[in-house]
C-alpha cells in the first residue's frame, strides 16, 4: 500500500471538512502562502512545530484522522531527508559571490565628428567615447559625474558582442576608479533573476575613489518607452532611441552644446525625483558608514514583519541582555577592538543593540523569526568559547581569558535555549558541506537577513586592485527581497528535519551547556558551573 504524503492527506481533510486553504491560514494566523506550500508538497511542518496540532484542532479531527495526518507528516519528512539537497537557484548565490572582473585596457573610440544619428554599434561607440573623453580630461576639467538610465548591458546592448558589453563594464569601472560619481536610473519588471543579475553587475563598481549609486522606479512600467540617457554635465549628452526594434534603444543623438546638455541634465533630475535608491554600500572600514549601516539595521528591526536570517554564527540577538552594557567585559573588548583609533560611539551601538533586542521581544509573539546557523559554530562556542572571527565581536581587542570566554559561551547558549520557547522563533542548524555547494561559500561567510522589503548583507568581501574591502549592503527593492526570501526557504528546506526540531535542538543545547559547565568546574570556576 502506497504511503500517503502530508500534502495528499491535508488536501483530503480540508475538502472533507469543507475548509479552504485561505480559511485555514487565517485560523492558524500564518501566511496563506505557507498553507499553499503544504498543499503542493513543497513544505511539510517540522516535528517540533505546533502546526499539526493547530490544524487538527481547527478542523476538529478525530483520533483516526490525527494519526493519519501524523503518519503522513513523518513519511514526507523522511522522504525529504532521503532526497538530495535542493538545487540552489543561481542568481542569488551569484550575487552573494560576485567578484569584480579584472580591470584591463579598454578600446578607445573617437567621438563622432558631428552631431547626428548613429545606429547600432556606432551609438554604443559614441557612449564609450564620451566617457573615455571625460576620463582623459579628468575630474578637474569635467563635472566629475556621469548620469545613466541604461537598464543593463544585457538588454541595451543585446545586439552587440559579449566583448562589447565587457568593454562597457570596464569603462564604467575606469570612471569610478578615476573618481567619477555615477548615478544610474533603472527600470525593473518584477523579474527576480533579472534584478539579481543587475545587482551583481553593480557590485563591480563598488570600492573605488568614485561612487556608484543605482536607483529604481518603484512604480513598475514607469519610463517604459525605449529611450535612454547618458549625460556628462559640461561635456556632452547622448539620447538613445528605438528605431528598428520596439523594445530596445539602438540609435543615439550626441550633443555637446552647453544649453542642450543642461536641458537633458534637468530632464534626468526630473526622472530621478520619481526613483528610489536600490543599493547602498557602506564601507566597514569607515567609522561613520559603519554607524549608518547599524542605524539602518536598527530602523528596519523596529518595524513589524517577518525576519529571515543566515549568519556564520549565532546572531547578536542571542547575546544575553547583560552584555549590552558599556561596563560588560564583552563591550570592553568591543571598544578596544573596534573603537581603537576610530571615532565610533560605542554607547550608540549599545543603544542600537538594546533597541533591537526589545523589538525582537515585542514582535516574536506575532511574527516569524527564522534563523539559520552552522552547526560547527555551536560546537566551536561550546568547546572553546570562541565565535567566528568575523562575527560582531572583534578579535583584535583584548582577548578574554579562557574562563571568561566559557562564561560568555554558557550565557549565550542558555539564551538560545530560552529563545526556543517562543513559538514564532525557528532555529535551523546545518552542516555547511551538506547544505551548500563549495562554490557558494560566501553565502555563509557573510551575514545576511531579510526584514520586510529590505535585504541587509554584512561584511560582504570585495576585491579591488589586489586588496580586499568589506562592505555592508542594503538592498531596498521588493522583488530582490522576495528572491532572497525564496532562497532562504530553499536553504531551510535543505536542513535535516532533526536540526529543525525544537525538541532535538533543546536536548543538543542542554548537552552543550552541561559540557561548558563541566569545563568551568574543571578550571575551578564553580560559580558558573553551579548555575
Amino acid at each position: 500500500m502506497k504511503q500517503e504524503s502530508f500534502a495528499e492527506v491535508l488536501r483530503f481533510l480540508l475538502n472533507d471538512h469543507g475548509w479552504t486553504s485561505a480559511q485555514l491560514a487565517e485560523h492558524l494566523s500564518v501566511d496563506s502562502s505557507l498553507v499553499r506550500r503544504w498543499l503542493s508538497g513543497l513544505r511539510t511542518p517540522g516535528i517540533g512545530s505546533d502546526h499539526l496540532e493547530k490544524v487538527s484542532e481547527a478542523l476538529g479531527l478525530d483520533d483516526t484522522e490525527v494519526q493519519r495526518l501524523r503518519a503522513a507528516q513523518l513519511h514526507s519528512l523522511a522522504e525529504k531527508q532521503r532526497r538530495p539537497a535542493p538545487k540552489i537557484p543561481a542568481t542569488i548565490p551569484n550575487l552573494l559571490n560576485a567578484t569584480p572582473a579584472a580591470l584591463g585596457a579598454y578600446k578607445r573610440y573617437r567621438l563622432p565628428s558631428r552631431d547626428g544619428a548613429r545606429n547600432g554599434p556606432a551609438a554604443f561607440e559614441g557612449g564609450m567615447a564620451l566617457i573615455d573623453r571625460a576620463i582623459e580630461l579628468g575630474i578637474e576639467e569635467t563635472s566629475g559625474c556621469i548620469l545613466l538610465t541604461f537598464q543593463g548591458e544585457n538588454d541595451l546592448f543585446a545586439h552587440l558582442s559579449p566583448g562589447a558589453r565587457k568593454d562597457w563594464r570596464r569603462i564604467l569601472q575606469s570612471a569610478v576608479r578615476s573618481g567619477f560619481h555615477i548615478k544610474h536610473l533603472l527600470r525593473l519588471d518584477k523579474d527576480v533573476n533579472r534584478s539579481a543579475e543587475l545587482v551583481s553587475q553593480m557590485l563591480d563598481l563598488l570600492g573605488y575613489r568614485g561612487t556608484y549609486r543605482p536607483f529604481y522606479f518603484p512604480r513598475y512600467g514607469f519610463l517604459d518607452v525605449p529611450y535612454d540617457l547618458l549625460v556628462i554635465p559640461r561635456l556632452g549628452a547622448l539620447t538613445f532611441y528605438a528605431t528598428t526594434h520596439d523594445s530596445r534603444s539602438d540609435a543615439a543623438i550626441l550633443t555637446k552644446n552647453p544649453s542642450e546638455v543642461e536641458l537633458i541634465q534637468a530632464h534626468f533630475a526630473q526622472l530621478e525625483s520619481h526613483a528610489k535608491l536600490l543599493l547602498r554600500a557602506y564601507s566597514s572600514n569607515v567609522t561613520g558608514e559603519r554607524l549608518q549601516f547599524d542605524s539602518k539595521l536598527t530602523d528596519a528591526e523596529v518595524r513589524p514583519g517577518e525576519r529571515y536570517l543566515l549568519k556564520n554564527g549565532l546572531s547578536s540577538l542571542t547575546r544575553p541582555a547583560s552584555t549590552y552594557s558599556v561596563s560588560s567585559p564583552w563591550w570592553e573588548r568591543y571598544e578596544l577592538g573596534y573603537h581603537a583609533g576610530k571615532d565610533l560611539p560605542v554607547d550608540v551601538l549599545v543603544k542600537h543593540r538594546l533597541k533591537r533586542l526589545e523589538s525582537f521581544r515585542k514582535q516574536i509573539g506575532s511574527h516569524l523569526f527564522r534563523d539559520l546557523c552552522p552547526l560547527d559554530a555551536i560546537e566551536r562556542l561550546a568547546s572553546s568559547g570562541s565565535a567566528p572571527p568575523d562575527e560582531d565581536e572583534v578579535t583584535v581587542g583584548r582577548a578574554p581569558s579562557t574562563v571568561q570566554a566559557l562564561r560568555e559561551a554558557f550565557e549565550r547558549l542558555t539564551t538560545v535555549l530560552a529563545m526556543l520557547d517562543y513559538p514564532k522563533y525557528e532555529l535551523g542548524l546545518f552542516e555547511s558541506e551538506h547544505l551548500l555547494d563549495r562554490s557558494h561559500t560566501s553565502i555563509t561567510r557573510s551575514f545576511w537577513e531579510i526584514k520586510n522589503d529590505n535585504v541587509f548583507i554584512e561584511t560582504f568581501p570585495k576585491n579591488n586592485d589586489g586588496t580586499t574591502t568589506e562592505f555592508d549592503l542594503v538592498l531596498t527593492e521588493p522583488t530582490i527581497a522576495d528572491g532572497f526570501k525564496s532562497f532562504h526557504t530553499r536553504l531551510w528546506e535543505g536542513v535535516a528535519p532533526k536540526w529543525q526540531d525544537k525538541r532535538h535542538i533543546r536536548r543538543y543545547l542542554q548537552a552543550k551547556i552541561a559540557e561548558v559547565s563541566g569545563r568551568l568546574t574543571d578550571l575551578g570556576d564553580l560559580s558558573e558551573a553551579s548555575t
